[in-house]
């Protein structure tokens, strides 16, 4: 896991604002009959390829940064920077 730092816009789009692909599991939740498994509203289904969308950019510009290093020159970063422009596709 890694830390990322976020302007307060984006945390409150991503953490306020969006919808959330699952649901809270507050205790008031937890014998409720429809309170398990997955939405399949048009909202999530929304939030969810917004989501897919924001870490296939993220990939992208994190191989475009590698690849913009000096120490690219070194095959081991040469191979993982390959490996995260296939799983953008």
């Amino acid at each position: 896991m890694l830390n990322v730092s976020i302007d307060r816009p984006l945390w409150n789009c991503l953490g306020n604002d969006q919808t959330k692909l699952t649901r809270s599991f507050h205790p008031r939740f937890w014998t409720s009959e429809d309170g398990d498994g997955p939405r399949h509203d048009d909202a999530t289904r929304e939030a969810l390829a917004e989501a897919v969308a924001l870490v296939t950019h993220g990939r992208g510009s994190t191989a475009r940064i590698m690849g913009s290093e000096p120490a690219f020159s070194q095959p081991s970063l040469r191979r993982l920077v390959t490996q995260l422009h296939r799983a953008r596709s």
